[in-house]
């Protein structure tokens, strides 16, 4: 019983004073105003999957085959759950591709997914340079490793306050994220899913990686996004209550810099929240300006 009470003590947390209840599902589009809860409801609700976040269809210069052994030579096919491309425009004939496998043979039907399997999921992140029909690899990452902490973000986390792994890989995130004076990060979007009785969240995480030499280095990984569906009371014809809340941040580059990199201004678009962050160069990434 303690336990239950404190489950429900932590769902109810995570509301926030924003939070809309409505009499059914059947509701729930007409309440979710952002495109990150738009896509997952379209997801889980009704079935609509994202065109190609990671550009699985690869162009006609290079196979899947090809572009594995490129990226993860020492990882099987069978295992493969995902393989994408998609060009940075930011950086001339410069694409970035991902790739992600299981530690055992994955059946077809699984696929494609980029996600943790129990924690046993390797997710390699490449940059190619493509010209004049050669492909040459700029720089790369092997098994990435992401880690969130919700400590410097006003949005809630659910049961847990960090997480070592993203549940889900959603998208490349190509917005102009300039770090230096000469070159720019790409993100990755990134989530975790709770289901609870009746109900379910849904949280998001901005990813950047920028190159550094031949190596591709995380930079920045903070929330931006949380979704929860709190179901309450039942009606007389089957239909239920549900309190949802919804809310979002976007990361502002600043005109000042920290140890050559500019600062980033984390901004809720639903509240007053901002936040700076800084780049640490013992740590190699941003934190939170104190």
């Amino acid at each position: 019983m303690k336990k239950t009470l404190t489950i429900i003590t932590l769902l109810t947390s995570i509301l926030t004073a924003d939070s809309v209840t409505i009499n059914s599902l059947g509701e729930i589009d007409s309440v979710v105003k952002h495109s990150e809860g738009k896509a997952f409801l379209g997801d889980q609700l009704h079935g609509i999957k994202s065109k190609s976040p990671f550009g699985t269809e690869l162009p006609n210069w290079i196979t899947t085959e090809a572009l594995s052994k490129l990226i993860a030579p020492n990882e099987s096919m069978s295992c493969n759950t995902l393989l994408g491309l998609k060009p940075w425009r930011k950086k001339e004939h410069t694409y970035v591709a991902i790739g992600c496998y299981a530690d055992g043979k994955i059946d077809e039907k699984d696929k494609p997914y980029c996600g943790s399997f129990d924690n046993n999921n390797f997710v390699y992140l490449s940059v190619l340079e493509h010209e004049n029909n050669s492909t040459k690899l700029l720089s790369s990452v092997a098994d990435i490793k992401i880690q969130t902490s919700w400590k410097n973000s006003q949005l809630q986390s659910g049961l847990e306050d960090f997480w070592d792994y993203p549940q889900r890989y959603i998208k490349f995130d190509f917005a102009p994220y300039k770090l230096t004076k000469t070159s720019y990060a790409f993100g990755l979007r990134v989530g975790w899913a709770e289901s609870y009785s009746g109900g379910g969240a849904h949280f998001e995480a901005l990813v950047l990686v920028v190159q550094q030499g031949k190596k591709l280095v995380v930079v920045f990984s903070e929330p931006m996004y949380s979704f929860v569906n709190i179901a309450g009371k039942w009606h007389e014809d089957s239909t239920r209550e549900h309190d949802i809340s919804e809310e979002k941040n976007i990361v502002i580059v600043q005109k000042q810099m920290t140890n050559g990199y500019y600062n980033l201004k984390v901004k809720g678009l639903d509240s007053k929240f901002s936040k700076i962050f800084v780049f640490d160069k013992k740590k190699n990434r941003y934190v939170a300006k104190k």
